[in-house]
């Protein structure tokens, strides 16, 4: 009598299917945190009546590999879904230190759903592939890490295309949400509601795997990462240095140190040398260059006997071109002597000039002598100085 009074009390399946399914679009929905406790609450509940839900199926049996999908009930055709919502529900969980486990779980439960929706050929696509081994995992990786472009152009079209479908199937099943949620729905608009329902699971479960691989992926490399950071020993460590002050010389070093007696105290040398036999100095292990001699001696071998040898052909020729120009006069010019820039050096240098008598000048320079000294004689520049001066001091 109390058992089947327990009986009684049980969910039947329908309750469970129902009351999880609310539940997985009220945490879809929700303007909360994932990581709330509100939000993890539902999603504890669902997975529990999902697995309560589930075992039921397997006691009563309802699909079997012996019959096809048209003999099913249309109204038992919705609870092919458990596995599919089981799967976004461990996606809900949050707990980093269990998220691969999580990963891993509900990529299980997608595929299972796959695997039911491809048997009873509820629509027409392609089975993910199962990774059973590592070496599976690392020829998978290899092959995502390096896609073809034809491949990475055949995935974007059928991503597009599971998109129109997706948006398709959604504008039909709003139409026909309001008649079965009612119960004004005949049994042929039922089955085609539950069927829209389960392809519509099949894009988001293809989605959910590929994003749960990507995400597999990079966790795997994360916790290899730190295995290999781990198990590779780096440089020795140092030994840990006492804290000390830093002085000039020794004197300055007794000085500080009767101070401070608790600091010991060092010269810059002292700190050098300490850091050099610990390996600390940043030029320590990279060769010393030579000074600018050498570089310089090689200047006429780069310019005689490389690419570089015109250049001295050219300057050879000017040298001789030019040899008795000093001697001549120089190169003049009235066109730049007559510049107005000169005067402006006139002004900036201001000279006094003072004319003297020819005796004791000497016969070599009759008319004039200059002073050497360069900013003095950009004064003189171009024609600004028009008299011939006889002497200047």
């Amino acid at each position: 009598m109390a058992a089947a009074e327990d009986e009684l009390l049980l969910p039947r399946l329908p309750e469970l299917f129902e009351t999880s399914k609310q539940l997985l679009d009220e945490v879809e929905i929700a303007t909360e945190p994932t990581g709330s406790r509100i939000i993890q609450d539902k999603v504890f509940k669902g997975l529990d009546l999902l697995k309560k839900a589930a075992e039921m199926l397997s006691q009563l049996e309802l699909f079997s590999q012996n019959e096809d999908l048209e003999e099913i009930a249309s109204t038992d055709l919705k609870y092919l879904m458990v596995p599919a919502f089981q799967g976004a529900f461990a996606l809900k969980q949050v707990n980093p230190s269990k998220r691969l486990d999580h990963l891993q779980w509900a990529r299980e439960h997608f595929l299972n759903y796959l695997t039911q929706c491809q048997y009873y050929h509820v629509a027409e696509f392609e089975l993910p592939k199962t990774k059973t081994n590592s070496a599976e995992n690392n020829t998978a990786n290899s092959s995502m890490a390096y896609p073809s472009i034809v491949a990475m152009a055949s995935h974007r079209q059928a991503k597009i295309e599971r998109y129109k479908q997706k948006k398709e199937v959604e504008h039909r099943l709003s139409a026909l949400k309001s008649a079965v949620e009612s119960g004004q729905a005949d049994d042929e608009h039922v089955r085609e509601y539950y069927l829209l329902h389960l392809r519509r699971w099949i894009g988001i479960s293809l989605e959910e795997i590929e994003s749960i691989d990507q995400e597999i992926k990079i966790l795997r490399e994360k916790d290899s990462a730190k295995e290999a950071s781990t198990s590779q020993s780096s440089r020795q460590d140092r030994p840990p240095m006492k804290p000390f002050v830093l002085t000039r010389d020794m004197a300055q070093a007794k000085v500080f140190g009767a101070g401070y007696p608790s600091l010991a105290s060092m010269t810059v040398n002292d700190w050098y040398e300490q850091h050099r036999k610990f390996g600390a100095l940043p030029d320590q292990g990279i060769a010393k260059t030579t000074s600018g001699a050498i570089p310089i001696i090689l200047i006429p071998y780069f310019l005689v006997f490389t690419k570089f040898w015109m250049v001295s052909v050219l300057a050879l020729a000017w040298l001789a071109y030019d040899w008795n120009t000093h001697s001549q006069g120089g190169r003049r010019s009235a066109w730049v002597r007559n510049w107005t820039i000169w005067k402006y050096f006139q002004n900036y240098f201001p000279i006094k000039v003072t004319t003297l008598p020819l005796k004791g000048l000497s016969p070599c320079c009759p008319d004039s002598s200059l002073p050497t000294q360069p900013h003095i004689f950009k004064g003189f520049c171009g024609q600004q100085w028009r008299s011939k001066p006889r002497g200047i001091i």
